[in-house]
Formats: C-alpha cells, structure tokens, sequence
C-alpha cells in the first residue's frame, strides 16, 4: 500500500507538472497528512533521492516507504518486515540522515 502511494503520489506530481499551466486540473481531493506539507517538487525531489537509497539499501527504502508512504508506526513497521523494533530505529536514523544528504546534494547542484 506504500508504495502504491508513493507511485499515485509521485505520477499526479509528474503528470500535474506536465500540462502547461495546469491544463485546469483541481486540486486532490484526498489528505496525506504526512506528506500535505511538501510542496510538488520537493515530494520529486524525495521521491528520486529515495530511489536512489533504494539502490544503495533497499531495507532502509522499504522503512522510509513504509513510514513515509504508508503511515505505519515503528512498531508496525517492525512487525510487517519480521526485524527488531530496535533494527527499525537504527535504519530509520541512518535512512533519515542519508535521504537528506542525499537532497542536500541535489539541491546544491542546482
């Protein structure tokens, strides 16, 4: 279910950003609280650092989308990909530090 959020996230952006002035769509009518506060291209922006760590740790990945995308608590988190709750802290702390990094130097080259 997260990464089919994240996917119908990630297209609506792209698709949205493609038509020229908005080519008259309205806004969506759902509420991701967690991501509402991102603007388009900073949510592009996640998207392709995330894909990017996916490459890299693909565990850590799968946490981020969980979290992110998915909403899901540590705890669900843990339970759903049967590691530690404490594995979970750990990679969420590394996966955290690495996605901004990971922005930081996209922003930078820009």
């Amino acid at each position: 279910a997260a990464m089919a959020m994240r996917n119908v996230l990630v297209d609506r952006v792209r698709q949205k950003l493609a038509l020229k002035r908005g080519g008259g769509m309205r806004p969506a009518m759902y509420d991701v609280p967690q991501i509402g506060t991102f603007g388009e291209a900073q949510l592009l922006l996640v998207d392709d650092c995330l894909a990017e760590l996916e490459r890299s740790d693909p565990l850590c990945a799968r946490i981020v989308q969980l979290k992110f995308f998915g909403g899901l608590e540590n705890r669900e988190v843990a339970a759903m990909l049967e590691i530690s709750l404490r594995a979970v802290e750990r990679h969420w702390t590394y996966a955290r530090a690495r996605l901004l990094a990971l922005v930081n130097e996209r922003i930078n080259e820009d």
